[in-house]
C-alpha cells in the first residue's frame, strides 16, 4: 500500500496548474492578510508552513516575512517548492504530525507564524500534531490553519472540523483563541463548500 507521501508524490508535477488549488491558496493568503496582516509588517515574521507541498501558500507569504521553514512529507511537492527559489525560504521533508518533538535545526528557533493550508484535517492525531506545533511558537506567536468545515449533522467520517471543535482543540494546546470562522467558500461540481480558518496564539 503506498503511504500518503507517494500518493501527493505522484501529484506534484501538475498540482500548481489546478485552478482549484490556486483559487484556495490566493484566498488563503487573503484571510491571513485579513486576519494577522498587522503581524506581516516591518521585517515580517519567522514562519513555519506545515503541509508546504508545492509551496503555493509558501510563495504568497514570502514577501511577507524574514524566513519561512517549508515544511512537508513529499520529497516531490518539496522539490518543485525548492525549483521556484523563494528567497529566505528552507525547505525540510519531515512528518511532525508524528508527535514527538522535532529535533531538526532548522525548527530549533521559535516562529513567530506557523500556516497549516488544508492539511490539518488529514493529520493521524490532530490534537498530538497541535501541541507540536503551539510548542514551536514563540510567545505571542500566532497559528493559523484551513481546512473543509463541518456542519452540525456532518459524518464523523466526514474531513475537516466544525468551528466549536478547533475552538476546543486550540485551548486543549494551551493556545488562545484569537478567531474561528468562515473564511471563505469554494465551488466544485455545481457545490458550494465552507472553509473554516482558525487563528490561535501562544501566550
Amino acid at each position: 500500500m503506498r503511504t500518503d507521501a507517494e500518493l501527493w508524490d505522484e501529484l506534484a508535477s501538475t498540482w500548481d496548474v489546478r485552478d482549484d488549488v490556486i483559487a484556495y491558496a490566493d484566498r488563503a493568503h487573503a484571510s491571513l492578510l485579513e486576519h494577522v496582516g498587522s503581524l506581516l509588517g516591518g521585517q515580517g515574521p519567522r514562519a513555519l508552513d506545515f503541509g508546504a507541498g508545492s509551496g503555493l501558500l509558501t510563495e504568497r507569504l514570502a514577501p511577507h516575512c524574514a524566513a519561512i521553514v517549508a515544511v512537508d512529507t513529499s520529497p516531490r511537492m518539496l522539490e518543485v517548492l525548492g525549483g521556484k527559489g523563494l528567497a529566505g525560504v528552507q525547505t525540510l521533508c519531515v512528518d511532525l504530525s508524528a508527535g514527538a518533538a522535532p529535533t531538526e535545526a532548522a525548527l530549533r528557533e521559535p516562529f513567530d507564524l506557523v500556516v497549516a493550508s488544508s492539511v490539518l484535517a488529514f493529520v493521524d492525531d490532530y490534537p498530538a500534531t497541535l501541541r507540536v506545533l503551539s510548542a514551536l511558537l514563540a510567545p505571542g506567536g500566532r497559528l493559523v490553519q484551513w481546512d473543509w468545515e463541518l456542519g452540525e449533522g456532518a459524518s464523523p467520517t466526514d474531513t475537516g472540523f466544525h468551528p466549536r471543535a478547533l475552538r476546543e482543540a486550540y485551548r486543549a494546546a494551551g493556545l488562545v483563541v484569537d478567531y474561528v470562522g468562515t473564511a471563505f467558500e469554494m465551488e466544485m461540481n455545481g457545490a458550494r463548500y465552507p472553509v473554516v480558518m482558525g487563528v490561535a496564539r501562544r501566550p
